[in-house]
């Protein structure tokens, strides 16, 4: 962090220091927005307008949208059709809702979609007067008897009373401005004047995070709007206070454990102090802070260029590594994996939206990369259309006709697939991309915790940071978003080390793990460890993922278990959907022929431990794996699998009806507290490979493992023109392997051409704060080609280097030396 800057956990209290700024409103310059935008009275008018053409998509004029149109109307004529103003809830079915938060904003957004078909352009319930009067009795029920200044937040529960309620409520009111009810309005802006004039706190209590202080500043914006109709000088306020609270969630989070929430330089995104969540929070973030500057775009309150500047980086850096063919990845969603209404596609199209609306006031190469982006994203997605109308995941209009603008040129750029590696420290995610498939990696530490389980959502989480590998694969882009969450064996997932112990729902959430976890990358390739432990060290393994190129090569040593469960490494669950019967082959022969089911699981032994020759499997549409000799016994399963969204959620909103999916399950299996050759693992992912591939793979294999041990694992991989080499050093003495040897902990991997070799270091515990000593026997033919300053080159030979890395401050990053080669 330069001098003179301030971290976000700083501005918001984090600090006495943190909190007399805000008390004094002595921000940083590049924090602090205008205190009084001059705004006229002619630019709130303007401001008024745009801002409902932004909730309502404005005027229509040809057919195009006329089914989306549609999708509104239809909900509103069943909406119609059930509401009585004999219900105190004026809609039965909500009678069930136990949650009083949960009523009233379910409320206030059936009352605005109302109002929303009443007033659209082309609706067939425009100037409905049956619609209108539902309207106008709905508002004046809420006002009476829930949302007024005597409602109280241990009732209807803060985020209701500040956030959720509001945000329906100012949309309605400005859509109908002079067709309501002026003394219900003013009831219910006095509500809003209670719980949102202080976008900077929530609660009443204590300065409010970063993405509801986005969203409290939305609506104090939005509030702002309509006041200065009758007093400019507090709509102006109104203005400034949202442009204050919004420019102070641009600034980077600061590393800490179990803290520094918002997004973080690195890419991450910490919600609720200890889950990634980029997905969730962070895209709702990112999806209003948007909005916000669209809005104010043009008029005298706007946000300059450079007060976005790090908005613009949240796309780059958080997002667009997340985002594979319109989808937004699941390891970053947090709880919401478990709510049948938000799917990684539907969060993906919150994203491209988000996009799509940055693109009308970013700076020329932003505009085209966000163009890009969208074009891209929209026509990738092959198992959500974007421009169907969703009720549980209403986009405006509005925003479906900037994607439209963007999408429609033929010759636009389009982003595409890459190939590409991230790391997010912060988080403890890790992303491979490739063109055929991308694949995410998700862990825990002492910085982080394994799951969240809020509220009674994602009750079955329990190993879905524990390592768990997820796979996205262009043949079948609805894999997660095909009732996967539901329906999947939640004990056994992809990558994951686990005993066989029964779980409750929701058990372990919120457990942290060991400070080892992290890792290092060169490029488009790169190394992963985690050093996990489980149920207070009842099971313990050291795991690691070398991701070069094409290949993932997945590897454990170490794994010891004090319980009599049985231990298995969790290959493969692949959901094949409802009727799903993609082959497996195993060396070559059918094999998993028989379906069973859930209720008497029959494993079919794939190949015996400990396998005295190598292996291979191959699922058809899914890819092939490569097991080489050594490995436990390996073991599969056919089966069908039942369950409901309302098994891993308990929301008024999740289904109950019983989903059924079909899967292909791979594993290998250590036994009852394994020990010798039981005791660790080693297999290959070919994702989207044939399985004649995977056959020419498994005969001829471009990896060597050097070493698997709780000492260090080490593999190389040579190809044609480029070498990789990478280790994870587990232990702080000096440890020798191939052509490494280092002193301490660390993340190493090497990647070498015929021009250049490039050393990235990181250390994973994020505690060292004395140099790590390393050298390498490969050769190099000058002096470093780079400056680095957290690398020192301490002495270099023809054919060996040794640098020293001071990690103070690294915050788990990999940092890098080059040489000429």
């Amino acid at each position: 962090m330069m001098a003179g800057q301030f971290s976000r956990r700083e501005i918001v209290g984090g600090s006495a220091s943190g909190a007399a700024l805000l008390a004094s409103g002595a921000l940083p310059q590049q924090v602090l927005a205008q205190t009084a935008p001059a705004l006229t009275a002619g630019e709130f008018t303007a401001l008024r307008a745009r801002y409902v053409t932004m909730v309502t998509g404005g005027t229509n004029g040809t057919v195009l949208y006329d089914d989306f149109i549609a999708g509104i109307a239809a909900e509103a004529t069943s909406l119609s059709a059930s509401f009585s103003t004999a219900n105190a809830r004026l809609w039965q079915d909500l009678d069930a809702e136990r949650d009083n938060g949960l009523l009233l904003m379910s409320i206030a957004r059936r009352v605005q979609v109302l109002a929303l078909a009443y007033f659209m352009d082309r609706s067939s319930k425009k100037g409905d007067p049956t619609i209108k009067a539902q309207v106008d009795a709905g508002l004046q029920r809420i006002a009476q008897n829930f949302y007024n200044t005597s409602a109280t937040r241990s009732t209807y529960g803060w985020y209701s009373l500040e956030i959720g309620t509001p945000l329906a409520l100012l949309e309605t009111i400005l859509m109908l401005d002079g067709q309501l009810n002026q003394s219900v309005v003013n009831t219910l802006l006095a509500a809003v004047q209670l719980y949102t004039s202080d976008p900077l706190r929530e609660q009443g209590l204590w300065p409010s995070n970063d993405s509801n202080r986005v969203w409290k500043a939305y609506n104090c914006l939005v509030h702002g709007l309509y006041i200065a109709k009758t007093d400019l000088v507090a709509g102006r306020e109104k203005v400034a206070a949202a442009k204050n609270a919004l420019a102070t969630t641009f600034v980077y989070a600061t590393p800490s454990i179990g803290g520094g929430e918002g997004f973080y330089a690195d890419g991450s995104y910490i919600g609720h102090g200890d889950y990634a969540y980029t997905g969730g929070y962070g895209l709702s973030q990112f999806q209003f802070s948007a909005q916000i500057v669209y809005l104010l775009s043009g008029s005298s309150a706007q946000f300059t260029l450079e007060e976005w500047t790090n908005l613009r980086n949240f796309a780059y850096a958080s997002f667009e590594p997340l985002m594979y063919r319109g989808h937004l990845m699941d390891t970053v969603r947090g709880r919401e994996v478990a709510r049948s209404f938000q799917s990684d596609h539907a969060a993906g199209h919150r994203l491209v939206t988000a996009l799509a609306a940055l693109a009308q006031v970013a700076s020329a190469t932003d505009a085209f990369n966000f163009r890009s982006m969208v074009r891209y994203w929209v026509k990738a997605d092959k198992s959500r259309d974007i421009y169907a109308y969703y009720s549980d995941n209403r986009v405006s209009l509005h925003y479906i006709r900037l994607v439209k603008a963007i999408e429609d040129p033929l010759t636009g750029a389009e982003w595409g697939d890459r190939f590409a590696h991230y790391q997010f420290p912060a988080m403890g995610r890790a992303v491979h991309k490739r063109t055929n498939f991308a694949l995410a990696l998700a862990t825990y530490s002492n910085r982080r915790a394994n799951y969240e389980a809020l509220g009674n959502e994602n009750r079955k989480g329990w190993y879905t940071a524990s390592g768990m590998v997820y796979l996205y694969t262009p043949t079948n882009l609805a894999h997660y978003k095909d009732d996967f969450w539901p329906t999947v064996d939640a004990y056994r997932l992809p990558g994951t080390t686990i005993d066989k112990r029964p779980r409750t729902p929701n058990e372990g959430t919120g457990t942290r793990g060991l400070p080892m976890v992290g890792g290092a990358y060169s490029s488009a390739s790169g190394v992963m460890c985690m050093d996990f432990s489980a149920d207070a060290g009842q099971l313990v393994a050291k795991k690691a993922w070398f991701m070069f190129g094409d290949l993932i090569l997945c590897a454990g040593a170490g794994i010891t278990a004090t319980s009599t469960n049985r231990v298995e490494t969790i290959i493969e669950n692949r959901n094949i959907g409802a009727d799903g019967t993609n082959p497996v082959l195993v060396n070559n022969t059918p094999r998993l022929t028989t379906l069973g089911d859930m209720t008497s699981q029959n494993p079919e032994q794939l190949a015996a431990g400990i396998t005295a020759t190598d292996n291979w499997v191959h699922i058809d549409g899914v890819g092939g794996y490569f097991i080489p000799r050594g490995n436990p016994a390996i073991r599969g399963l056919r089966e069908t699998r039942r369950g409901t969204w309302y098994d891993i959620a308990l929301l008024g909103r999740s289904p109950l009806d019983t989903r059924t999916r079909r899967y292909v399950t791979l594993w290998l299996d250590h036994g009852v507290m394994p020990t010798g050759a039981n005791s660790q693992y080693a297999y290959v992912m070919l994702p989207g490979a044939t399985s004649g591939t995977t056959e020419f793979y498994a005969a001829n294999p471009n990896f060597q493992l050097l070493e698997n041990s709780t000492q260090a694992q080490c593999a190389v991989q040579f190809g044609s023109t480029t070498a990789l080499y990478a280790a994870i050093f587990w232990q702080n003495v000096s440890k020798s392997v191939d052509v490494f040897t280092c002193n301490a902990q660390a993340a190493v991997f090497v990647r070498r051409n015929a021009n250049v070799m490039e050393v990235a270091i990181s250390d994973p515990t994020q505690l060292r704060t004395t140099p790590i000593s390393l050298t390498l026997r490969l050769t190099t033919s000058g002096d470093r080609i780079d400056n680095d300053p957290a690398i020192t080159v301490v002495s270099r030979s023809a054919g060996s280097v040794t640098i020293s890395f001071n990690p103070t401050n690294t915050n788990g990053e990999s940092r890098r030396v080059r040489f000429p080669y």
